[in-house]
């Protein structure tokens, strides 16, 4: 598995993962407005790396706000989740940070909250937003 820079021909590929990612984790949450067009919205102006296989397939991607050593998002395609793909895109997103590093993670998550847990991160306080409880979350 490569990690790298995301370029703009995996934009389209990037989006699929984003949005199929979000209907298999967020179960309740209303998905329906849920859209592949919303990746470019919900990224613009962060720094994105991709997973990607041996053959150039793409696995997941992880967004960055540089600015505040925050990860904004992480997904990993729902076929390929429990293989290392969160993992080294933690990892690596990590390195770039002078950190504390830091992110919010929906309570609701489970899976994410334990991946999360298991990666070293700890809750430093919860919150609410229109999407319901979460924590932000911190790693040091």
């Amino acid at each position: 598995m490569l990690v790298r820079e995301c370029t703009e021909a995996d934009r389209e590929s990037l989006s699929v993962i984003y949005l199929e990612s979000r209907i298999n984790a967020f179960t309740w949450l209303d998905n329906s407005a849920f859209k592949a067009v919303d990746f470019d919205r919900d990224t613009a102006d962060e720094k994105i790396l991709v997973a990607e296989d041996e053959q150039g397939n793409l696995l997941g991607f992880v967004s960055i706000w540089m600015h505040d050593n925050f990860i904004h998002h992480l997904y990993v395609s729902p076929q390929t989740l429990r293989n290392g793909v969160g993992k080294a895109l933690l990892t690596a997103a990590t390195d770039l940070f002078v950190l504390p590093a830091r992110l919010k993670c929906m309570k609701a998550n489970r899976n994410a909250l334990d991946f999360y847990a298991s990666q070293g991160w700890r809750i430093e306080s919860e919150a609410v937003d229109d999407h319901g409880a979460y924590y932000n979350m911190i790693n040091w």
